[in-house]
């Protein structure tokens, strides 16, 4: 059983975020071309939610790794701090106003990725977290419970 995998929902907490803000991000997957052009069409003919979920899983372009944040905070896009998988990621907008995200990962077998899955078996609070830099959303993160107060 050393090797198995969890798969769990996290909802994201959002600081007025924007789409544009995950443009750089989610312009890797091949899918995302075709749900911006669906989404701007709609945003433009109707003022309702748009709700959206963009499946990243198995795609040519790479995987979106979640990290962890331990002591080493400025280590947190490296890949020896992968966790887990994005599997789905899934939006609620209202024009260009991200109101909700989901996001829904798959621990992996690293390290970090056994980890995180004994956390989340054991019932532990955890918070899936955006990396932002120059206002652009860059990865996810968790941090490690040891660096919670």
């Amino acid at each position: 059983m050393e090797g198995y995998s969890v798969t769990k929902s996290f909802n994201i907490e959002l600081d007025n975020n924007t789409l544009e803000q995950y443009e750089e991000l989610l312009s890797n997957f091949s899918n995302w071309s075709q749900y911006k052009r669906e989404i701007k069409l709609n945003s433009i003919l109707e003022d309702k939610k748009i709700e959206f979920t963009l499946d990243i899983s198995g795609h040519a372009n790479g995987v979106m790794y979640v990290n962890v944040l331990d002591e080493d905070w400025y280590e947190i896009d490296i890949l020896k701090k992968a966790s887990s998988a994005i599997k789905f990621m899934k939006f609620i907008l209202r024009g260009n106003k991200v109101l909700e995200l989901e996001i829904i990962i798959k621990t992996i077998a690293t390290e970090w990725g056994k980890v995180i899955r004994d956390l989340i078996e054991s019932g532990a609070e955890l918070e899936l977290k955006q990396n932002i830099v120059d206002n652009q959303v860059k990865s996810f993160y968790f941090t490690h419970p040891k660096m919670v107060s």
